[in-house]
């Protein structure tokens, strides 16, 4: 219970009087007022008195000792009050402060934290004398938003706890010119926005200029802005950041400026947007964290000084959405593990002094996987990877060594792994190597390789190096492409250099050579055409549902052009009960000088009433696969179709009714799709996450469906969304989309 002081001494006083005439004998003589003090009553009144006898001295506002006289109205103004028993200060409306205590407008030396309490219609906090606004030994708790204006006290602190956590349960709008927040031990923790300004001219004192700092603890915040800071931090923390929602930061005021965001342990993570802009400093520094640093939006990062922009050295950097770096530094991005962007990545790295190097982007123990291009100029090596290298689109590549004398060791290095590169790829640079790869090189359209160094190589594989589609034009001052496991060029797909050229072993590797085999070959040119063909030959299947089509170079007999294609079914006679019918297979091609083919086939007489199974195969290739089985069944059929990995859809009457069948395993791992047939029934055969029923799963089907997702790209039919819905819940979502670029990628397997 809760007892005045004065009430105790009043009951003190009672005891006596009822002493002093005797004991009990003469209570009865007493004036009726008087009361006899409980035991308990007065053990309470004690514990106040205690917690009391504490406090006194050791809270001041304004100037202004906390007593008990004074504690309902500290000021004299019927605007601040104390509570001694929960050590709370609470505010009604805005004080006029007279003066300072121990250079804090709010000063607390209590054993336990502080505990202030905001009106809802908040204001700010502020002083010309103060070189603190609220002073605490052991923690602060706010309760609602917590203004502090104290952008022109120099070396001024916002807040400063020196031994225990600092809560503010709403908003903080700080503006200091030291330190927003110092917390000595503990966590800093802002259930709302973080709003920041200051203008620090140190750098260094008992703890770095920040706007917030803390000494041995981590920072929680919902929202982090600052819009204009000079500090040596934006966040220094010896402890994880996580900040809640979105990040805005401008830490680029004055000639120097500073860093964004340290964390010495535990990592940084961001759940919204990552806007930073820096003059000088690391925007985001997960120094030696094994978590790294997670941004959960995009990331937009600018640094104008001569230090590297995101770092990791301890764990991964994982960007869900785009990444745009404009920085200086000798590594402008740089991790231990994993650096994943799930978006286009565009990074500018420069030095002050431009013969210094400046490199991109590296991952010192990990892979680089981007989902969308990546584009990087620098005056050094733009990308290296200890591991693999994955861009899911185009890659532009340019570094200032191209107008120099001097090269650089590499343009895009994966040392133990591979580069796998699903659009165009064009480099820029004086290299000794303009790509090398542990294992295989693969690029899935152009390439653009410009490297006039003397004795340069274009492409190194420690693999193999394969050529999928496109015009490749490399050109290297030793030998354009050179590979231990051999250089994979599509039949029909010559190399000019000038003539027809080929691939020869030279030493440990697979060379371009001239076609005579006598020079190795500094510029290739690896295209389609160019070559004198043979007439072509037409090879049909079994089954007629499909066909391959070669022609040979008569200049070089290694040079061969091959198409496959499916061939469509259609009827062009019906069969009768009493005749047969006609059907024909065509087989269309689109690369000259194939033309398309056609092959007639009889239909045999119908037995009677009956219907028909036909298969249509999505895994073979970007054309169907048509399979009539050939045959009229009459009553209920039970059909059984295997597979390693598919959904199978029954498809009745031709109408788009898709129906996804049960899958049993069996115990060789193989997968059965019973159908029950009654009547005409065309199955569809696809694979899970195969979005455009090309026949492959990639990361650019993940990207289809992230956009499907989203509502910005329109999938082309229902069996497309079928296979685009990869755990069947009916809906299509993002996070399905990220599950079949993994598994393009092979680090996930795709649910049944």
């Amino acid at each position: 219970m809760k007892v005045s002081w004065k009430r105790f001494l009043s009951m003190l006083l009672a005891a006596a009087m009822v002493l002093s005439f005797g004991g009990a004998g003469y209570a009865a003589e007493l004036d009726e007022d008087i009361v006899i003090v409980d035991p308990e009553e007065a053990a309470d009144v004690q514990l106040v008195d205690e917690i009391q006898a504490a406090a006194e001295g050791k809270v001041w506002v304004g100037g202004v000792e906390v007593t008990e006289d004074n504690a309902s109205d500290v000021l004299g103004d019927g605007k601040v009050s104390y509570d001694f028993e929960s050590n709370t200060l609470s505010f009604t409306a805005k004080p006029s402060f007279s003066g300072v205590h121990e250079g804090a407008l709010i000063y607390a030396a209590t054993e336990t934290p502080l505990t202030i309490n905001m009106p809802a219609k908040s204001f700010y906090l502020m002083s010309g004398e103060a070189e603190v606004c609220i002073y605490t030994e052991n923690g602060l708790v706010v309760n609602g938003d917590l203004n502090l204006d104290f952008y022109d006290n120099a070396g001024g602190f916002g807040v400063k706890s020196m031994n225990g956590p600092v809560t503010i349960n709403g908003n903080a709008d700080i503006a200091a010119k030291e330190t927003g927040i110092y917390c000595g031990s503990g966590d800093v923790t802002i259930t709302g926005t973080g709003y920041f300004a200051g203008d620090s001219e140190a750098t260094l004192g008992f703890c770095p200029s920040s706007f917030i700092y803390t000494a041995n603890g981590g920072v929680d915040i919902q929202n982090f802005a600052v819009v204009f800071g000079v500090a040596a931090y934006a966040i220094y923390a010896h402890g994880p950041v996580h900040i809640r929602s979105d990040l805005d930061l401008d830490n680029s005021g004055g000639l120097g400026g500073g860093d964004g965001i340290l964390s010495t342990a535990g990592g940084i993570v961001i759940d919204g947007y990552a806007k930073i802009n820096l003059r000088g400093g690391v925007c985001l520094d997960a120094r030696d964290a094994a978590e790294g640093v997670v941004v959960n939006g995009y990331a937009d990062l600018k640094n104008t000084g001569d230090i590297n922009v995101l770092k990791a050295l301890g764990g991964p950097i994982f960007i869900d959405g785009y990444l745009k770096v404009n920085g200086r530094g000798d590594c402008v991005v740089q991790a231990k593990g994993d650096i994943t962007v799930n978006g286009y990545a565009y990074i500018s790295a420069s030095r002050y002094n431009s013969s210094d190097p400046a490199s991109a982007m590296r991952s010192t123990d990990g892979s680089i996987n981007i989902a969308g291009s990546l584009t990087t100029y620098s005056s050094d090596s733009p990308v290296y990877a200890k591991k693999d290298i994955t861009v899911g689109s185009d890659a532009l590549l340019s570094f200032a060594r191209a107008t120099e004398s001097k090269t650089v060791e590499f343009g895009l290095k994966a040392e133990t792994g591979a580069i796998h590169v699903n659009g165009k790829l064009e480099i820029l640079g004086k290299a000794d190597n303009s790509v090398i790869a542990g294992t295989d090189i693969t690029v899935e359209k152009d390439v653009t390789i410009t490297n006039a160094a003397e004795n340069a190589v274009g492409m190194l594989a420690g693999g193999k190096i394969s050529f999928i589609d496109g015009k490749w034009d490399v050109s290297a001052g030793a030998a354009a492409l050179r590979a231990k496991n051999g250089i994979e060029i599509p039949e029909g797909f010559c190399v000019t250099t000038p003539v027809c050229g080929t691939v020869s072993k030279v030493g440990d590797y697979d060379t371009v050579t001239e076609f005579d085999g006598s020079t190795v070959a500094a510029h290739a040119v690896i295209e389609a055409g160019s070559h004198e063909w043979s007439e072509p030959s037409y090879v049909w299947t079994e089954d007629n549902s499909s066909v391959t089509a070669t022609v040979v170079c008569k200049t070089n007999p290694e040079h061969k052009l091959t198409e496959t294609v499916t061939a469509t079914y259609a009827v062009i006679t019906e069969p009768t009960t009493t005749s047969e019918g006609l059907g024909r297979w065509t087989a269309t091609f689109t690369q000259a000088p194939f033309t398309t083919q056609t092959k007639d086939v009889v239909i045999e007489k119908l037995p009677g009433d009956g219907f028909t199974i036909e298969i249509r195969d999505y895994t073979k290739g970007a054309a169907v696969c048509s399979i009539d089985t050939g045959a009229i069944y009459e009553g209920e059929v039970d059909f059984t179709v295997e597979a390693d990995r598919a959904v199978l859809v029954a498809v009745e009457n031709g109408e788009e009714d898709y129906n996804v069948l049960e899958c049993t395993t069996d115990a060789e791992g193989k997968h059965r799709f019973a159908v029950k047939v009654t009547k005409d029934t065309v199955i569809a055969l696809a694979f899970k996450g195969d979005a455009d029923l090309d026949g492959f799963v990639r990361t650019t089907d993940g990207t289809m469906i992230k956009r499907a997702a989203m509502k910005t790209f329109t999938l082309a039919g229902k069996l497309n969304e079928l296979v685009s819905d990869v755990n069947g819940d009916g809906e299509i979502k993002a996070t399905e989309g990220t599950m079949v670029s993994r598994a393009a990628m092979n680090t996930y397997e795709l649910p049944w």
